[in-house]
C-alpha cells in the first residue's frame, strides 16, 4: 500500500507525539499489569488469612476436646 504525502508529512512530523502517546499507553497498560497483579496478591492473601482461621478454629477445637478430654478423666 502506498501512502500519500501528507500522511507521511503528518508522520514524521508528528512523529515525537505519536512516540509519546504509545509510550503512555504502555506505562498504562504496565499499571494496569501491576494493578492487576496487586489485586491477585490480595486474593492470595486473603486465602492464606482463611487457611491461618482455619488452622486457629481447629486449633482451638483441638484445646476444647482436650479440656473435655481432662474433665472426663478428672470426673
Amino acid at each position: 500500500m502506498r501512502q500519500s504525502k501528507e500522511i507521511q508529512i503528518l508522520k514524521t512530523r508528528f512523529w515525537p507525539f505519536f512516540a509519546n502517546l504509545a509510550s503512555l499507553r504502555k506505562i498504562r497498560n504496565f499499571r494496569e499489569k501491576v494493578i492487576f497483579t496487586k489485586v491477585d496478591m490480595m486474593a492470595s492473601l486473603r486465602k492464606i488469612r482463611n487457611f491461618q482461621e482455619e488452622v486457629i478454629f481447629t486449633k482451638v477445637d483441638m484445646v476444647g476436646i482436650n479440656r473435655f478430654g481432662t474433665i472426663c478423666q478428672v470426673q
